[in-house]
Formats: C-alpha cells, sequence, structure tokens
C-alpha cells in the first residue's frame, strides 16, 4: 500500500521520445471523456467531460475525473482543446477552471454551451479561445488541426496533432451524416490528407460502430417524423435528447408543415436553444 500511494504520488513525466495518453476517463464507456496527451515536457487535455451516474450510485449527480492529476504533470501544461459541446466532453471544465488558470479552445457552438456552464458557476469566461475548422494551433510542440466532423450537435471537429514524435488522430465523437439541415459535411478531404502523412495513433469515438452497416441520415429520419406527425389524430409527444439540435429542428419543420403548435418541456432542452439561437 505504501509503495502504491509513493507511485500515485509522483511527477508524471512526457519524455521527448515517446507521446503519452493518459486517459482520466471515457475508455470503454459512454461519458467523461478526458484525454491528456504530452510530449517533450508538454501536455494539452482533449476534452473535459463528466459521466453521469447509475443506479449503482444513488444520490450522486456527477461523476468526476480524478483532476488531481493534472497537478503532478511534469512540465507544461497548455490547456483544454475540445470537439464539441457534449456533457460527457465538456461538464469538468468548470471543475478544472477553480483548480487551474487554463486556456480552453473549441468552436463556436461548444464555448456557447462552456459560457453557459461557467455562468453557472460564475467563472470568467477570459480563458476561452475561438477556433474554426481548417484553422492550425501551435501549442508547444503539438500542432494542431481542426478538421469538421458531423454528429448529433453541431459544431463537431476532429483534432489532427501533429508532434516531433508522430501523428495523432482525436476523432472526438462522429457520425458520418450527409444529410444534416445545416448542410455541414465531414471532413473526408481533410481526413485522407491527414493519413496521406502518415498517423501514428488513432483515438476513435463513434457509438455503435463495431455494428454493421450505416446510421441513418438526420435528413431521412426527418422525412419519417413528417410523415408520423401528419398522420396523428391528436397531440405527438417526442422524447429526445436536448443537446440534438439537429433533431428539434426535424420536429419544428415537421410541425410548420403539418400546422401544428410546439411546446418545449426542460430546462436543459431550453438552455441548448437559447445558445443555438445566441450564436447563429
Amino acid at each position: 500500500m505504501a509503495r502504491a500511494l509513493e507511485t500515485l504520488s509522483k511527477p508524471i513525466v512526457a519524455p521527448a521520445d515517446k507521446i503519452t495518453l493518459l486517459p482520466l476517463g471515457g475508455v470503454g464507456k459512454i461519458g467523461m471523456n478526458n484525454m491528456l496527451i504530452g510530449c517533450d515536457g508538454h501536455w494539452i487535455l482533449l476534452d473535459s467531460g463528466v459521466m453521469f451516474p447509475d443506479q449503482r450510485a444513488p444520490g450522486i449527480d456527477l461523476v468526476l475525473p480524478c483532476l488531481e492529476v493534472i497537478d503532478r504533470l511534469e512540465g507544461t501544461f497548455h490547456g483544454v482543446v475540445l470537439t464539441h459541446g457534449h456533457e460527457d466532453h465538456i461538464g469538468s471544465l468548470p471543475f478544472v477552471r477553480m483548480r487551474h488558470d487554463v486556456k480552453v479552445w473549441g468552436t463556436r457552438f461548444t464555448l456557447g454551451l462552456v459560457r453557459a456552464r461557467f455562468a453557472e458557476h460564475h467563472l470568467s469566461t477570459d480563458c476561452l479561445n475561438l477556433v474554426t475548422p481548417g484553422e492550425r494551433l501551435q501549442l508547444g510542440v503539438f500542432d494542431i488541426g481542426f478538421l469538421r466532423v458531423t454528429h448529433s450537435i453541431p459544431d463537431c471537429v476532429s483534432l489532427a496533432i501533429r508532434t516531433p514524435v508522430g501523428n495523432v488522430l482525436f476523432t472526438g465523437d462522429f457520425k458520418i451524416d450527409p444529410g444534416l439541415p445545416c448542410g455541414t459535411r465531414f471532413d473526408e478531404a481533410g481526413y485522407r490528407a491527414f493519413g496521406q502523412e502518415g498517423v501514428l495513433a488513432l483515438m476513435a469515438d463513434s457509438t455503435n460502430i463495431q455494428r454493421p452497416g450505416r446510421t441513418v441520415s438526420e435528413a431521412t429520419v426527418a422525412e419519417g417524423l413528417k410523415a408520423a406527425i401528419g398522420e396523428a389524430p391528436g397531440r405527438v409527444f417526442i422524447g429526445l435528447f436536448s443537446s440534438n439540435l439537429y433533431r428539434l429542428h426535424s420536429v419544428l419543420a415537421a410541425a410548420r408543415a403539418t400546422n401544428r403548435k410546439v411546446c418545449l418541456l426542460g430546462r436543459s432542452l431550453h438552455k441548448y436553444l437559447q445558445v443555438a439561437k445566441e450564436w447563429g
């Protein structure tokens, strides 16, 4: 036990000739995505999320990663780079911010959600930095490119990370959907070009990716919703993830097409809709 505690208290070193990957959560499960990556004494955290408890944790609201690990990083910790705005990727950011004066980089809608979360904790948003797909960001030895990907929430990116040791592709969550109502397309050309450079490590995250076949496009879902709502003789109740603004768009479009009114219920749904309006 003494030897184990001594190991836990030692500084965590990132050698110059290796890439160090240290997941604080999110591997093999849905939730709490936090991936520390280090090289030559430089560190960045890729996403910073929470996990929601199941029936095995009564009375617990949120499950946080072990943020004390960041205190033990030897070298320079540059901050947090975000792929998208789901809670399991941004939910622990306020707690990281309370412990460290860190900088955060993310896309427009993602940072809009982070701002709303920071406001709940009365935290300054001066640390937030906007990035756009196609842009490159240099943080120490890390040269980070942002590749547009499609998912169930807007403004998602993958991280094409170049280091002196080799290239790393951190996909974030994605599904290849050609039918999003905003016209966003998966950056296949960017993926192909980065792959041709050579990739030392791929960290990919796509729910149900091990099942054969393709995920149905949101455009197909929208047509199905329109038909089902149009055929319903009375009220229609629809359950959805509050962050799935594409699905909400499909519901509203179906309501307009069938001359119906929509009543939105749920605090989170209203929060996501408000941020979406504010950030276009």
